[in-house]
């Protein structure tokens, strides 16, 4: 009996607790936003800064876009994250360092620069040497602010 008079007062109670509404609260910042360019990078389209001499640190091949999305408050306040297609056919994000099947050798690294109106991503050899990426490269960069 005190267990059926338990159970009917809890029914009870939470079937009677609900009140009038409440005035709405302040409005709260806007939401964030995010934007995404999904892009293909072909063997001819890297490049070097002119005047870098292979086989030295500052020889490295990159490819700019201008992004609308990369604006002061992607920039200064912003998260930005890159990623690229890998070999088996997965997005790992940037940078993505790629070893030699020995691991012994060398390795490229692909890494993602960032700045008002665009972005930059840059491919570097371990040895500093003049060998371009020689297959399509596909890549995601998401900003979110």
């Amino acid at each position: 009996m005190k267990r059926l008079l338990f159970v009917l007062f809890m029914a009870v109670a939470f079937v009677s607790c609900e009140g009038p509404m409440g005035s709405q609260g302040p409005e709260g910042e806007p939401g964030g936003t995010w934007e995404e360019d999904f892009f293909v990078v072909r063997p001819n389209e890297w490049v070097t800064e002119k005047g870098a001499i292979p086989g030295t640190a500052n020889f490295y091949y990159f490819h700019r876009r201008e992004w609308s999305a990369m604006d002061e408050l992607a920039v200064e306040r912003g998260i930005v994250i890159g990623y690229v297609e890998d070999f088996n056919g997965n997005y790992t994000a940037l940078p993505y360092v790629f070893h030699d099947r020995d691991a012994r050798d060398w390795t490229v690294t692909t890494s993602l620069s960032f700045y008002q109106g665009g972005f930059e991503i840059q491919v570097t050899n371990s040895d500093f040497e003049a060998v371009p990426p020689l297959k399509d490269m596909v890549f995601r960069v998401i900003v979110f602010k």
